[in-house]
């Protein structure tokens, strides 16, 4: 379906894939250790507030590694 899309409306399927589809939405406390980091505070799982999961795919959509296992 999203093939046909793309054909009848690009413009359209290149919004809908840039903001829909490969977006990333963050839970309140993601958002906040983000917020942090950006501040040059050094976040980490244990003071981030997150969960192991959700801070290893926050680090995810990072595009940094976890330092650890996973």
């Amino acid at each position: 379906m999203l093939d046909t899309v793309q054909r009848w409306v690009p413009l359209a399927h290149g919004a809908f894939v840039q903001h829909r589809l490969e977006a990333v939405t963050l839970s309140a406390a993601a958002w906040a250790a983000v917020r942090r980091m950006l501040g040059g505070e050094t976040v980490t799982v244990e003071n981030s507030g997150l969960g192991k999961r959700e801070w290893r795919e926050l680090m995810a959509a990072l595009g940094r590694d976890t330092g650890g296992p996973s």
